[in-house]
């Protein structure tokens, strides 16, 4: 049997909740759960769940450098998290 590549190892921490960690935005947390329970995983079936295995993927790779880099996440702040809380909010996804 032949071996197998170790897998990298990544950070399991949600970009999300690392990037408003201690800011104003914490509270928007409950808003993008609910349009993740909501909208991809009861709507969108099997496209909403890749898009969540995407996202986890993505995670995992920026959650790091989120946690650690205080001017990328201010930018992560301000470049996603604000204009999608926004959005979110706006098309009703925070009622």
């Amino acid at each position: 049997m032949p071996k197998r590549k170790p897998a990298l190892q990544y950070s399991p921490t949600c970009m999300l909740t690392t990037a408003v960690s201690g800011t104003k935005y914490r509270g928007k947390l409950k808003l993008f759960r609910k349009f993740r329970d909501g909208l991809l995983l009861k709507r969108l079936g099997l496209t909403g769940k890749a898009l969540i295995k995407l996202y986890g993927m993505a995670s995992r790779l920026i959650s790091p450098t989120l946690k650690n880099n205080m001017k990328f996440r201010k930018l992560f702040l301000r470049a996603v998290v604000a204009p999608a809380a926004f959005l979110l909010e706006r098309l009703g996804q925070g009622r």
